[in-house]
């Protein structure tokens, strides 16, 4: 077990299974199999030696808890949290709070079903809530809680508000700083508004094109979209990224059906330009409206986030339509991409920004890719490298793979196939790709 893998692992020793090595390696295998991209478990079992059958995994996801493995991952990110504020500002951290979607999971699993999207098809697959800490300075967002959705017809449904709201209070019982939130415009009801100002959280959501908001407190005035409101004032210069720059207009608003007075702003392309590139709202009246900007450029960090998650380490995508396996498909990437930020010298890598977690896990592959060659290549009849052999036979690639504990079982099944004298290299059975899933 490579020895990153071992580290993590242990680091959720309280909140696995390990009730025997089996287990243990187990879970390990599954690490290593979203670190390396594994496609299901039989690739899994394929490709690393030391892992256990494809039984003792499907055991695994099917005794994955939850609960206890995300609980156990906020409890490292807290340490984190309150190393990183010694002597420093709350303002350097924000939670953001976005959903994704996952397509590629079982229809039979509750959350199922057709999804709305910005675009007119939809899609059809599972939604999931994600709340996460996005360290600004360093420019990367890390998982704190997940909520995979479920339709409004289904038992157990909760809204967004509902289900924020319960995330918050969690956050607060284990003792997380009451950090700035911010979120999309689809999180923004004026139901979860009221509640958060009551819990004294400073938000800043972005508004929709048609939201409702006039200038007064004054109950004979009328409601306009922000397009009306925002049509005159100055405006200030605001630098964006590569020497361009945003164009601000900031005015004190009300919206309706929230209580307290906001601050918004519309942010512009162009100084004369007439139609707004987005708004934003915030209940923070003292925040700059140049810092307004600069939060809602925060958030974009948890897109980032879902990237890295979807396309370096599967997320969310395990052919094993179990909820345990759905479940633990979303917290080990969620757990290696923690490590990955927060432990980045156990993987033998800096820290790095959201955009080179990629090219971080291609040189860890790499790595292990070479030494696994070279010790194959060293070692041909080594009992692992014998037994890797033996579970990428092409008569059962389509089938689960098969253990053989004796060396010399697999010789004479192997004899049978082709000239017993065929070396490792020139072995049709053991080729490129048995070579490079020993990493």
């Amino acid at each position: 077990m490579p020895l990153p893998v071992r580290e993590l692992l242990d680091g959720y020793k309280s909140a696995i299974s390990n009730d025997n090595n089996s287990s243990w390696l187990g879970y390990g295998a599954l690490i290593a199999g979203f670190t390396f991209s594994s496609p299901s478990l039989s690739n899994i079992v394929r490709t690393f030696a030391w892992s256990p059958s494809v039984s003792t995994l499907q055991r695994a996801t099917a005794n994955f808890n939850e609960l206890r493995f995300m609980k156990r991952l906020r409890s490292k990110i807290l340490k984190y949290i309150l190393k990183q504020l010694e002597g420093k500002n709350l303002k350097d951290f924000c939670i953001a709070i976005d959903d994704t979607p996952i397509e590629k999971f079982s229809a039979n699993l509750p959350g199922f079903g057709r999804w709305a999207t910005s675009s007119q098809d939809g899609y059809s697959g599972h939604k999931v809530l994600v709340v996460t800490l996005v360290n600004k300075k360093e420019g990367f967002a890390i998982p704190l809680f997940y909520k995979i959705l479920k339709k409004q017809d289904e038992d157990g449904y909760e809204n967004y508000t509902t289900i924020i709201l319960n995330v918050l209070n969690t956050l607060e019982k284990e003792k997380f700083p009451k950090f700035e939130i911010v979120m999309d415009s689809g999180f923004g009801s004026s139901k979860l508004l009221n509640e958060l100002s009551c819990k004294h959280y400073k938000y800043l959501v972005e508004a929709k094109s048609n939201r409702l908001i006039k200038m007064s407190p004054n109950p004979k005035e009328k409601y306009k979209k922000p397009k009306q409101i925002f049509r005159s004032g100055k405006r200030t210069k605001a630098k964006y990224m590569n020497g361009k720059f945003k164009y601000i207009l900031e005015k004190l608003i009300y919206l309706k059906e929230v209580k307290l007075k906001q601050k918004g702003i519309a942010v512009y392309n162009h100084p004369c330009e007439q139609d707004a590139f987005a708004y934003y709202i915030t209940n923070n009246l003292n925040l700059l409206a140049e810092d307004m900007w600069f939060l809602s450029r925060d958030r974009w960090r948890i897109e980032q986030l879902f990237r890295d998650l979807k396309q370096n380490l599967s997320w969310g995508n395990l052919p094993c339509g179990t909820e345990g396996a759905f479940d633990l498909s979303i917290c080990i990437p969620f757990a290696i991409i923690v490590s990955l930020r927060i432990d980045a010298e156990k993987w033998n890598h800096e820290n790095t920004l959201s955009n080179q977690i990629g090219k971080t896990l291609r040189k860890i592959r790499e790595e292990n890719f070479q030494t696994a060659i070279g010790f194959m290549m060293n070692k041909p009849k080594h009992p692992k490298v014998i037994l890797l052999k033996n579970r990428r036979f092409k008569s059962r690639l389509t089938k689960k793979p098969k253990n053989s504990n004796t060396e010399d079982n697999v010789i004479q099944f192997t004899a049978k196939k082709r000239p017993a004298e065929k070396s490792i290299n020139s072995s049709a059975e053991f080729n490129f790709e048995q070579q490079k899933a020993a990493a």
